[in-house]
């Protein structure tokens, strides 16, 4: 294959026919982009990461352009959301000449200018200054979040005021927090498109996560709130409609949308969820009478003042932790779809994994050894129960990825919609409620499991299958 090297550079030319050389170009923009900046950071790195990810030629070279170099400026549309103009762009944009063998710019362009809509961002400043907390950290995370709204849809990010909420019931008990019903009197604020402006859900039931020794709340903490919280369209993950505080014990509350599909979406955004079991599955009845569910506890287990720990403890409902995270390798998607596997066993079985045994060193050991919850087609089909075998493989690149899972879980639905569903139906006839004692020992809440699996191996992936039995001492 023939090559040619760059006269300037001495580089291999990407594109030899029209003679243009990537290096060069990308070093000439590296050099020349401090000329035109916005002194906004954000926009600045966005900018540079898009002209240094150019890969041919003729590719568009994105830049901050100043306001005063278009003319000729004209309405030509109006939205609630953004008014359109045409406009002739002085310099014009940045062409490269092939004869020349450089960038030359087409000056008096016509482009058409697409105005944003502020008024939603002087609203939410307005609000903003009125519930400010005091907490330095706490005003920065809601003013972002707020700032950071790019439709009227999306969730606005608040901070509550504890006597803004009546009717507290006590509703569920974890590991690391205490789960109330509310009714939020003022109610979140949404966009109402025929008066153009933010208006409240006034009476609002929600559900506040209160976490327990949150007082001196960490970073981490306000990342994860920051990562999980700020998409309204994620249909199947329970959205969070801002923070409060209880007054006698300074406990932060997290206030969640009430509810009584989400793990591919959890994972198409690239996060892991970390405590993945029954618990964290909620229902809610929508408007049209059908329950949809959803995950909550985004990622918000361990203790909330401590959070920094989570890279060497381990936290969960040991049933659900896979067997590699309880030999210290961090959580992964591998792991999320191993606990998921187990939520399968539970809506089957009617019963929860390993009900009947001691959650200690020696159950810890037995799910590293390969030791599963015994299920036979009376209680699942075998296409169910195939799938759930598959999901708590002992190797974790042997396990579905979510998409896979919820592609074969629509099918199982389509047959069984289609009248091909003969196992599903068995089922209907034979199945019965499957009572068991639970355990005495038996844990299903979150918690801190290193002192049941300190003495376990650390995972290595290369060692899999090797029995642990003598891993476990007394």
């Amino acid at each position: 294959m023939y090559e040619e090297c760059c006269t300037l550079c001495n580089n291999i030319i990407e594109n030899i026919q029209f003679k243009w050389c990537k290096t060069c170009q990308i070093n000439d923009l590296r050099e020349n982009f401090t000329n035109h900046i916005s002194g906004n950071e954000e926009v600045d790195n966005f900018i540079q990461k898009k002209q240094l990810g150019i890969s041919n030629y003729n590719d568009i070279i994105i830049e901050w352009i100043p306001y005063h170099q278009f003319e000729k400026i004209k309405e030509i549309g109006k939205d609630d959301l953004s008014t359109v103009y045409l406009a002739t762009w002085k310099d014009g944009p940045l062409n490269y000449e092939v004869d020349k063998r450089e960038y030359k710019r087409i000056s008096n362009k016509t482009v058409v200018l697409k105005f944003l809509d502020n008024s939603q961002y002087e609203f939410l400043n307005k609000c903003f200054k009125i519930n400010v907390v005091g907490n330095k950290k706490i005003d920065d995370l809601i003013q972002k979040m707020q700032l950071k709204i790019h439709n009227p849809g999306t969730l606005v990010f608040e901070w509550i005021p504890y006597d803004k909420f009546i009717n507290l019931k006590e509703i569920d008990k974890g590991g690391f927090s205490v789960i109330y019903s509310a009714i939020w009197e003022d109610g979140p604020l949404y966009y109402d498109f025929s008066k153009m402006e933010y208006i409240r859900d006034t009476c609002k039931k929600v559900a506040l996560k209160c976490l327990n020794n949150s007082q001196n709340i960490t970073d981490n903490f306000f990342n994860e709130i920051e990562k999980y919280s700020t998409d309204n369209f994620s249909l199947c993950i329970l959205k969070t409609y801002g923070i409060s505080q209880v007054p006698d014990t300074n406990d932060y509350i997290m206030v969640l949308e009430y509810a009584e599909n989400g793990l591919k979406e959890i994972h198409r955004k690239g996060l892991v969820h970390r405590d993945f079991h029954t618990g964290n599955i909620l229902l809610m009845t929508s408007n049209f009478g059908n329950d949809i569910s959803f995950i909550s506890d985004m990622g918000l287990c361990g203790e909330v003042g401590n959070m920094d720990e989570t890279k060497t403890n381990i936290y969960g409902v040991m049933p659900y932790v896979a067997p590699e995270v309880l030999r210290g390798k961090p959580s992964t998607h591998s792991a999320d779809i191993y606990s998921f596997a187990m939520i399968m066993y539970f809506v089957a079985a009617r019963k929860q994994p390993f009900v009947d045994h001691a959650h200690d060193n020696v159950l810890a050991l037995d799910i590293c050894n390969g030791i599963r919850p015994e299920i036979n087609e009376q209680e699942a089909p075998k296409c169910y129960i195939d799938l759930m075998n598959k999901c708590w493989d002992s190797k974790p690149q042997n396990r579905p990825n979510a998409i896979e899972i919820d592609k074969l879980i629509l099918s199982f639905r389509d047959n069984f919609i289609a009248g091909k569903g003969e196992q599903f139906k068995e089922l209907e006839i034979s199945i019965e409620n499957n009572q068991s004692s639970t355990h005495s020992q038996a844990i299903y809440t979150s918690r801190l499991l290193n002192p049941f699996t300190k003495n376990l191996p650390h995972y290595d992936e290369n060692k899999i299958s090797d029995c642990l039995d003598c891993a476990i001492t007394n």
